[in-house]
């Protein structure tokens, strides 16, 4: 693939050994750049957006979404540090990163109030 990955690699695995975020991460601009075809000083902010629609479509959980788009704007962030030639980060937090909803409280069952009455 392409050399400053594996650098990034590197990178992240100095930083945190005892995780294995430097795998996932590495496996994950593998798969944009696979899907992209071009080089990240190639990338636009339109490529990440058509990614995102991609990857909803491929049925990826937000989640999923989200931590390869903070791979990926890690990536740009490591090499605005270690470039002289540094390509525009394409990923815009505002813009790119997708909300969860948040889940609403559940009721209590029935069954369940009447056995904490028996308690109390």
């Amino acid at each position: 693939m392409f050399p400053e990955i594996e650098q990034f690699k590197k990178h992240l695995w100095r930083q945190r050994r005892h995780t294995s975020t430097h795998r996932h991460y590495t496996s994950d601009l593998r798969l944009f750049f696979a899907w992209a075809g071009k080089p990240p000083a190639a990338i636009t902010i339109s490529d990440v957006d058509a990614y995102i629609a991609h990857c909803q479509e491929q049925g990826h959980a937000i989640a999923t979404i989200n931590r390869r788009l903070t791979a990926l704007r890690s990536f740009y962030q490591f090499l605005a540090t270690e470039s002289d030639n540094l390509p525009i980060n394409p990923v815009l937090p505002q813009r790119h990163l997708i909300r969860q909803r948040h889940r609403l409280p559940r009721d209590v069952a029935d069954a369940t109030l009447d056995r904490l009455n028996v308690v109390c």
